[in-house]
């Protein structure tokens, strides 16, 4: 087929028409005070050569007459494709392969408790008044014997997802499960793709440039196209043709996928008609400038206009066409003193080829591409800060990478309070996606970053090295009223830092996980400095580490999924308060560690499966001899409290250590103001430390007068303690002369003012 293309002429770029800048100057000075948050910075990349240099390293450029165009371009009759035709919305049933060991359905009979009887109260909230609610909620606090079963349906849903090599589908198949569990009334599983076929072009990426180029913006953007097509397209051409045409196709396909993206978020946020885009704007400016989601104008306008699988499809394109661009540049080698820059109603897409190092200051790109060497990423980075920019996404490909602010800060109320600076993953009312395929890369920021979303998709994907997080507020796979996610592969030793609202946190209609596939990881919620005197405890709030978190403060939100799952390795995790699988107000928090000898500290409480107020928390370790402390002032350790269901599971024949330092009161096993808290430890020779009487530990529930009133009144309360196996546990613990190697024991002592023994249980058991 004869393909004759007219208007392109080949020249070199012209870098004072498309704002590209260059300085040898690897370490400009810092604005040390917070920029205004709708400033739009010059769009800048930075490197180690100058301009001069950049243009002698380009061929030169042969010597056309103005109105001459290439030659035809003869090809044999050629496509390219990637992605897949896929537009599936099928719906699932509940159910995982995991099965509560036979010894808590005896412990229920020996109690006289029917399965039906494990329900708790809703506060007469239903889920048809409570808009955010989502279905497995009510199944699992219901029934909650089959809250373990939830969580593992979480976990075996993930592993599948990661069992694949490191390809295209992974990460989109992860946010495609996040709509499984999103939707309010069953569990979907909505899969989107589409396969981008460059057809018979002799020009692919130029293509792809000019559909960016025209583009229709949002409505209101202020931008204008001041220069024709061909002109910028001239101005193109000479950077383009020097890349192999394998480069420029997944350059292409990657654009074209991006752009459709851009287009399913448009019409997520707008498709209902009853938010404007002007109303959508001041809502998404609002939360900048530092306003909180949980208010009434929310609940009434953004959130119910907003369609949460929409978005998610188009996460799930945007995502996956990053990531097989990706792939695709691996088997490509770079090419030095290649770079362009394009700005377009959308954003900007800015490419360089090289292996040079640089650093880039880009808050505004619709895609950034780096092809290698040590690169430093200053301020907005990969995150939606304009309502004008739907997608955000940003591919490098090596080296060891700094993410970093374009402000000097440090830990404190003043880097947490006022305007944010989302970066670095941070799907703001858009789709984000920052994707590091290799290196021993630092991520540092105050908040909203390293995968965190509102009315939007927020992914950070590392793909290898021993890499470092510091994220001290929704950080690190977080969300409220959307989906963030942050996947660390490679199996290195990782470490993650935060303050609160991080590491696998979930607000209201929330999907917030960090999923990390291996190595020996460090994950820490700080108790030094003191930030926020948590209910004047002298403690920091954590609200992280598998944490959910529900508002009922008026108007009513009910909690998501926050989780956190490390699938192997020797890991440490520390946190303050509500933390390591932890609900509150019809969140599910879920942590689940699939093997190693890993040690577990909370320095307050609150943590390691417990939940209050009507939800669920779940904490499985699956393998290893794993050490357990409370170091603060206990209430842990499979803890149900004020109709909670929570699940302590330390699975696997390891020798594990429980170590509670202060009161030994509400531990290991105990329910309070009805509720349901278990802790099952299914073998190994295991040792529990605790001090004071032991009264309030091992398979035990306390109510207090005042407990059953309203619709509170006829729930019951149960506290069970099942260690499985180990001929040789130690159990210190004082005036509890029942706590014995295989034996049984049930509460028959009342704990509260109000304790009845036809509502409240509580059993231990101990198995040779």
């Amino acid at each position: 087929m004869n393909i004759h293309v007219k208007g392109i002429a080949v020249a070199l770029i012209a870098f004072s028409l498309l704002g590209l800048s260059c300085s040898g100057d690897k370490s400009p000075s810092k604005d040390t005070s917070t920029p205004d948050v709708f400033e739009i910075a010059p769009v800048e990349l930075m490197s180690d050569t100058t301009e001069t240099d950049r243009i002698d390293d380009v061929p030169a450029a042969p010597d056309l007459a103005p109105e001459t165009t290439l030659d035809v371009v003869e090809l044999v009759s050629l496509s390219w494709s990637v992605g897949q035709p896929l537009d599936q919305r099928t719906t699932v049933e509940f159910g995982s392969k995991y099965e509560l060991p036979q010894q808590f359905y005896d412990g229920l009979e020996a109690l006289g408790v029917p399965l039906e009887k494990l329900t708790w109260s809703d506060l007469g909230l239903t889920a048809d008044w409570d808009t955010t609610r989502l279905h497995w909620t009510d199944t699992i606090r219901h029934e909650g014997h089959k809250a373990p079963d939830f969580g593992y349906m979480v976990v075996e849903d993930v592993v599948q997802a990661l069992a694949t090599d490191d390809d295209d589908q992974t990460a989109r198949q992860l946010v495609s499960l996040m709509y499984k569990y999103m939707d309010r009334f069953e569990f979907v599983q909505s899969h989107f793709d589409e396969t981008i076929v460059i057809e018979e072009q002799p020009y692919p990426l130029l293509d792809a440039l000019e559909q960016f180029y025209t583009h229709p913006g949002v409505p209101g953007h202020p931008y204008e196209t001041a220069v024709p097509w061909p002109t910028v397209e001239n101005n193109l051409a000479q950077a383009v043709l020097q890349l192999p045409l394998e480069a420029r196709i997944a350059l292409a396909q990657a654009i074209v996928g991006l752009l459709r993206a851009a287009d399913m978020r448009n019409q997520a946020l707008t498709a209902s008609g009853n938010v404007t885009w002007e109303q959508w704007q001041v809502h998404q400016s609002n939360f900048l400038v530092g306003a909180g989601v949980y208010a009434a104008d929310v609940q009434q306008g953004p959130y119910p206009a907003f369609d949460y699988e929409l978005v998610n499809r188009a996460g799930q394109l945007a995502v996956r066409s990053l990531e097989s661009l990706r792939l695709a540049l691996l088997e490509i080698d770079p090419v030095e003193g290649v770079q362009f820059q394009l700005l377009g109603p959308l954003g900007t897409i800015a490419v360089d080829f090289g292996s040079g190092e640089n650093q880039w200051k880009m808050p505004e790109a619709f895609l950034l591409v780096d092809m290698g060497g040590d690169d430093e990423y200053v301020g907005r980075n990969a995150s939606n800060f304009s309502i004008f920019n739907p997608v955000a996404a940003l591919l490098d490909m090596g080296g060891d990478d700094e993410y970093v602010t374009a402000y000097e800060w440090e830990i404190g109320q003043a880097a947490l309070l006022g305007p944010r600076q989302p970066m670095a993953g941070a799907g703001i009312y858009g789709i984000a996606i920052l994707s590091d395929h290799e290196g021993n890369d630092s991520y540092r920021c105050p908040r909203t970053c390293q995968g965190f979303g509102v009315f939007g998709v927020g992914t950070l994907l590392d793909h290898g090295g021993d890499d470092n997080y510091i994220g001290y507020e929704h950080a690190q796979g977080s969300s409220e009223l959307g989906y963030g996610l942050l996947l660390d592969r490679g199996e290195g030793d990782d470490s993650y830092e935060t303050l609160q609202f991080g590491q696998g946190y979930a607000g209201p209609r929330a999907m917030g996980w960090l999923v990390d596939d291996g190595g020996n990881d460090s994950y820490l919620a700080l108790k030094d400095p003191m930030v926020f005197n948590w209910a004047g405890e002298g403690h920091n709030f954590s609200g992280s580490q598998g944490f959910a978190f529900g508002f009922r403060g008026g108007p009513y939100w009910s909690g998501g999924l926050g989780a956190l799952l490390d699938l192997k390795g020797d890991d440490h995790y520390q946190c303050s308060v509500m933390c390591l699988g932890f609900g509150y107000f019809f969140g599910t928090g879920l942590v689940w560690d699939g093997g190693g000898d890993d040690s577990y500290e909370i320095t307050h409480k609150y943590g390691l499966g417990s939940a209050t107020h009507q939800s669920v928390g779940l904490f499985f370790d699956d393998a290893g001899s794993d050490q357990y402390r409370i170091s603060g002032n206990d209430e842990a350790i499979g803890l149900g409290y004020d109709h909670g269901v929570a699940f302590h599971l330390d699975r696997g024949d390891g020798d594990d250590v429980y170590t509670v330092d202060n009161y030994g009161d509400f531990v290991i096993g105990f329910a309070r103001h009805p509720a349901m808290g278990v802790l099952i430890n299914e073998g190994g020779n295991d040792e529990y430390h605790i001090p004071g009487s032991g009264s309030r530990s091992l398979g035990r529930s306390e109510v207090n007068p005042g407990d059953r009133d309203g619709f509170l009144a006829g729930f019951i309360s149960v506290g069970m303690f099942l260690d499985l196996g180990g001929p040789k546990d130690v159990y210190d613990v004082a005036d509890r002369p029942d706590v014995t190697n295989d034996s049984q024991w049930i509460q028959t002592e009342p704990l509260g003012g109000a304790w009845e023994p036809e509502l409240d249980f509580g059993l231990g058991l101990d198995l040779e």
